[in-house]
């Protein structure tokens, strides 16, 4: 797995915005993916930790809010977007001992592979930490590889997330 994302290099493998938007907005996304299955990618591992490395429930809950509000936000514009962050965030519950170790990346990048498959496209809402992701990153390259489209997404002034 690559420790740094290199945004710049798929730039340039994918330099003309057939495969690879790099300025799409929510509207733009959802009326390319309207009638597809989406999968949502949002940055958790990094934004779920303290600074110390150590997994936080409330971190946790804040990257699963964020990921829920870009889910409903499709939602509201007629696409069906999948959020893995919010269905692991709600498999973690209130019972940790019961639940997946939360920064088990082998178990979570396993668990995602069949949602990214079934998906047709993916959108990468402008969410903080989304662009030193390493989970984003591989699943945007993984998308690609399958030559599924993928919209790196910008905030628009009228957006409300």
């Amino acid at each position: 797995m690559t420790a740094r994302p290199d945004w710049a290099a798929l730039a340039q493998l994918w330099p003309d915005e057939v495969l690879l938007h790099r300025t799409a907005d929510l509207q733009d996304t959802a009326a390319a993916c309207r009638g597809r299955l989406v999968y949502l990618a949002t940055p958790y591992t990094r934004e779920a930790v303290t600074v110390e490395g150590a997994w936080d429930p409330a971190r946790s809950a804040a990257a699963q809010a964020g990921a829920a509000r870009w889910a409903r936000a499709f939602a509201r514009a007629g696409v069906t977007a999948i959020s893995p962050v919010v269905q692991a965030c709600a498999m973690l519950g209130d019972d940790p001992a019961a639940a997946p170790d939360p920064l088990d990346h082998g178990f979570w990048s396993a668990w995602c592979w069949p949602l990214l498959l079934a998906c047709d496209a993916v959108a990468v809402p402008p969410l903080p930490g989304r662009r030193r992701s390493v989970g984003i990153w591989t699943e945007v390259r993984a998308a690609l590889d399958q030559t599924k489209p993928v919209y790196l997404m910008r905030r628009a002034r009228r957006e409300a997330a």
